[in-house]
């Protein structure tokens, strides 16, 4: 679950390019946990300026997938320990957008949120579909359930989680599978806030989490 799908454009279609490349190769596990990137060997091997290089290693680290160390990166590791903290505090924060939601959003921003999560559907059917284009489509339907809660507060904190829950969120929605789960997933959120069943959609939101997070810990475990 995370806050806003807005990030920074990029300055140049080479490092947009080489951002998407990396980040396939990290979800594909070519780049394992605990992998080092070097940025030279990165420059070198794509054919791609060191400005590239560094807006794209940026670029992924704001989103949690790689971690900056100097001008190189590493992937992360998944902490199981650090990954049930912040669960923890991802559930209590979407236990209040739910409720804000089914109290405050209006009739648009539901039906909105329902054809983010069609979209989702759509994109996890079509044989051209992409790891960051579903993830962009799963964070844009988090996006518009947030903002029509209203919690600009949970925005705030959840943005402060992103580096946090990036990989977890990205590998959990790559597993062998969960695409297609998680989009039955987001339609049974859905389906109980216009239902105006505040604890169903809990419940399904809450296991939606814990899917995601099990998911990630097998693909780091795996790797």
């Amino acid at each position: 679950m995370l806050a806003d799908p807005g990030r920074a454009t990029l300055p140049g279609p080479d490092a947009a390019r080489l951002k998407n490349v990396l980040c396939h190769q990290v979800l594909s596990g070519l780049h394992a946990p605990g992998a080092r990137l070097c940025a030279a060997q990165v420059e070198r091997s794509h054919h791609v300026s060191a400005a590239d290089v560094r807006d794209a290693f940026a670029a992924l680290a704001a989103e949690g997938l790689l971690r900056l160390t100097g001008d190189d990166a590493v992937v992360p590791h998944i902490d199981a320990a650090r990954l049930a903290e912040v669960d923890e505090v991802r559930r209590g924060l979407q236990e209040v957008t739910i409720r804000r939601f089914v109290r405050r959003a209006s009739p648009a921003q539901r039906a909105a949120v329902r054809a983010a999560a069609e979209r989702f559907r759509t994109l996890v059917d079509s044989a051209a579909s992409s790891p960051a284009a579903l993830r962009e489509a799963y964070e844009w339907f988090y996006y518009l359930l947030l903002r029509a809660a209203g919690g600009r507060n949970t925005v705030d904190l959840l943005l402060t989680l992103r580096e946090e829950i990036g990989l977890t969120m990205a590998t959990g929605l790559h597993g062998p599978g969960r695409a297609a789960s998680v989009a039955d997933e987001l339609n049974a959120i859905v389906a109980a806030m216009e239902a105006n069943d505040v604890a169903r959609a809990v419940e399904v939101a809450d296991a939606h989490l814990d899917a995601l997070s099990r998911s990630a810990l097998h693909f780091s475990r795996a790797r």
